[in-house]
C-alpha cells in the first residue's frame, strides 16, 4: 500500500515542527510543500532514485527517507536554522558532500537485486 502526498507533507512539516499535534496542514503550507517536493522528486529524477511518479503515489519503503528529504528541503522556507538545521541535513541532504541517510536509504531502494553468479559445484 503506497502513502499519498498530503499525508507525506504532514510527516514532513512535523519532522521540522510546523504543524500542531493534530498534524492538520494550512491551504498555503500545503501549496509551499507541493513546490517544494516538485523540486525534490526532479532532483531525486535526475539521481535516478525517485522510483514513483511526480503525483505518486509513494512506495511505502520510500515514505520515511522521503519525509527526511522533505523536512530538510523546507527547514529554510518555514525559518528552520542553526543545530536543528544541521540535523536535518544529516538524514534529508541530496547530493551533499556526503549523502544522508535519507539519501543512502532512497539509493538502496532504487538498486536493483543483486544476484551474484553462483559457481556450479563439480564433485570429484
Amino acid at each position: 500500500m503506497a502513502r499519498e502526498l498530503s499525508l507525506i507533507y504532514a510527516d514532513a512539516l512535523a519532522e521540522i515542527g510546523a504543524t500542531g499535534p493534530d498534524r492538520v496542514v494550512s491551504a498555503e503550507d500545503g501549496d509551499e510543500m507541493t513546490r517544494i517536493y516538485t523540486g525534490v522528486w526532479h532532483m531525486l529524477e535526475e539521481l535516478g532514485i525517485a522510483s514513483w511518479d511526480l503525483d505518486g503515489p509513494v512506495p511505502d519503503a520510500a515514505v520515511i527517507p522521503l519525509v527526511w528529504v522533505l523536512a530538510f528541503h523546507a527547514a529554510r522556507p518555514f525559518g528552520i536554522t542553526g543545530e536543528r538545521l544541521e540535523r536535518l541535513r544529516a538524514t534529508g541532504q541530496l547530493a551533499g558532500a556526503q549523502p544522508s541517510l535519507g539519501e543512502r536509504l532512497l539509493r538502496k531502494l532504487a538498486a536493483p537485486e543483486y544476484l551474484s553468479d553462483v559457481t556450479p559445484v563439480v564433485d570429484y
